[in-house]
């Protein structure tokens, strides 16, 4: 950095347009390279701060749709939404401190805000930090049927699955032919796994009729919507086998 002394006072070198330092009796002046990085520093301060206001307007703003719950899980609940967000069906996670007012049930209608990070998996899952109930869920039901209507329903319905809900021991003694085995007491933890298309017709039985309906009304609140229970096995007059 260049200095340059003059025999001014501090007034007259000020007024002369420099910033200036009085050493005794002297003024010392910067040059004009010391006004030109002084120029640089504050177009360089203008710039940062620009860039910094540029980047805090772009954050991405929550988003907000409505959506249809579908099952409620250990870890939160399933949506399925017609809204322009970018996914059609989500894995809703609450925000530690966030509590519905209301009891979050499949079927509900319900209006969400997001945090505007969505973590890819399948489905997608956000975060959630406000939730209120547009429509109640109807109450969640099943179809009661006879092994002949069920029989027949093996036969002409493609797209359904057998469901026996006894325990192994019971299933390797003998079942129906094309069963899956998905034991009463583990419906609430592992139904997600074993079927997870809730559209899907399934049928549903047991040994003697007690846990079928039980189970039935477990996978309806879980929001599997084409159940049916067929009873027990001590009323199937078909073949089975081991």
């Amino acid at each position: 950095m260049r200095f340059e002394e003059s025999d001014f006072d501090q007034k007259t070198c000020c007024l002369q347009g420099f910033p200036c330092l009085p050493t005794q009796r002297r003024c010392v002046a910067f040059g004009g390279g010391g006004a030109m990085r002084i120029m640089m520093r504050l177009t360089l301060l203008l710039t940062m701060l620009l860039v910094i206001g540029c980047t805090s307007a772009t954050v991405a703003p929550n988003l907000t749709f409505q959506a249809e719950v579908e099952a409620v899980q250990a870890d939160g609940f399933l949506v399925v939404t017609s809204d322009d967000v970018g996914f059609e069906r989500a894995l809703i996670q609450l925000q530690a401190g966030v509590s519905p007012d209301f009891e979050i049930q499949p079927g509900q209608v319900v209006a969400l805000e997001v945090l505007p990070e969505i973590r890819e998996s399948d489905p997608v899952q956000v975060t959630v930090v406000d939730v209120s109930l547009l429509e109640a869920a109807e109450a969640p039901s099943y179809t009661t049927i006879t092994p002949e209507e069920a029989k027949r329903m093996m036969e002409t319905e493609s797209d359904h699955v057998i469901l026996d809900v006894r325990s192994e021991r019971e299933f390797q003694g003998g079942h129906i032919p094309g069963a899956i085995l998905l034991p009463d007491h583990e419906i609430a933890d592992r139904a997600h796994e074993v079927l997870p298309d809730r559209d899907q017709i399934i049928l549903v039985y047991c040994a003697g009729g007690v846990r079928s309906r039980a189970a039935s009304q477990r996978l309806a609140e879980q929001g599997y919507r084409n159940v049916y229970d067929f009873g027990g096995l001590n009323q199937w007059p078909y073949e089975l086998e081991e």
